[in-house]
Parts: structure tokens; C-alpha cells; sequence
């Protein structure tokens, strides 16, 4: 941690990255009689202090939406 500038306390790493949210789209795509849904995963921009240790540690967050070819299932389904 040390040597990529994040600190030195291994609790506040996790506290930080755990501020990540992103959120699953689901659009209905009709094609003639069909109707079927589009999945896309769409990431919020991080706070500065996770947008800090994310650059510190070399890692990037995609920009814009990214289609999800097979989500997790809902508990149930």
C-alpha cells in the first residue's frame, strides 16, 4: 500500500473502494413481434478521495455503459 501512495492502513483501503456504486439497466429492445431486455452496466463517478486511491493504485473505472451479455440472476429466478 505504502508503495502506491495509499497509506498504510489497511482498513481505510476497503472503507474507500467500498464507496464504488454502480447500477444494472434494463432496457426492453422490441424487434418486430419480440420483445427482449438489454442489459447495461452503468458505473457513478466516485467521490475524489476513491477517484484518488483508484488512481494511486493504477485502476479506472469504464466510462459510459457497458453491455452486461449475462447478469447475475434475482434471488428466486
Amino acid at each position: 500500500m505504502l508503495a502506491k501512495g495509499v497509506g498504510t492502513c489497511a482498513r481505510q483501503l476497503p472503507k474507500n473502494l467500498g464507496g464504488i456504486k454502480s447500477m444494472d439497466m434494463l432496457l426492453p429492445v422490441k424487434r418486430g413481434e419480440l420483445t427482449t431486455e438489454l442489459r447495461r452496466r452503468v458505473v457513478a463517478t466516485p467521490e475524489p478521495a476513491t477517484a484518488q486511491v483508484l488512481a494511486h493504485l493504477g485502476l479506472r473505472l469504464p466510462k459510459g455503459p457497458r453491455e452486461i451479455a449475462k447478469g447475475v440472476p434475482k434471488p428466486g429466478g
